[in-house]
């Protein structure tokens, strides 16, 4: 078994580090190191783009979406824009009460991506603080 590390910075590392011992008060500060986590691997030069949310679901109360990134794809021609994964964001604070919640916003999101630009499938992340969870979902089924 080969010893392989994290294909990271240092820069994010750190943040990474400093955010799981130090909770921050809110989430958007985790904005910065998952947009270059994400940008590393899903790179533009693989056409690749990390957005932020572009849609909000249906029936949502909020006028503000939540944290949400997303990863699309260029493909031509045409151009268009096909939404791969889906990343749902949550403060340290919610850790565990907000698990469940979370899965209903993922499970949200991802069919808004579906009745937009995603295909047949599409990739979640949903994190809260440095814990995460990942999963796929075919149009109509969370896995």
């Amino acid at each position: 078994m080969s010893n392989r590390t994290m294909p990271f910075d240092l820069v994010t590392r750190t943040v990474l580090q400093h955010y799981t011992e130090h909770p921050p008060a809110t989430e958007d500060v985790w904005y910065g190191p998952w947009t270059a986590i994400l940008t590393t691997l899903f790179p533009v030069t693989q056409s690749y783009l990390v957005t932020p949310q572009r849609r909000i679901p249906e029936g949502s109360e909020s006028h503000i979406p939540d944290f949400v990134i997303e990863v699309v794809q260029l493909t031509t021609p045409p151009v268009t824009f096909r939404t791969v994964l889906i990343v749902k964001v949550k403060n340290s604070q919610h850790w565990t009460s907000g698990i469940l919640a979370l899965e209903r916003q993922i499970n949200c999101q991802t069919d808004a991506a579906f009745a937009g630009t995603a295909s047949r499938k599409i990739y979640w992340i949903g994190t809260i603080g440095p814990h995460w969870r990942y999963g796929s979902k075919e149009d109509g089924w969370l896995q």
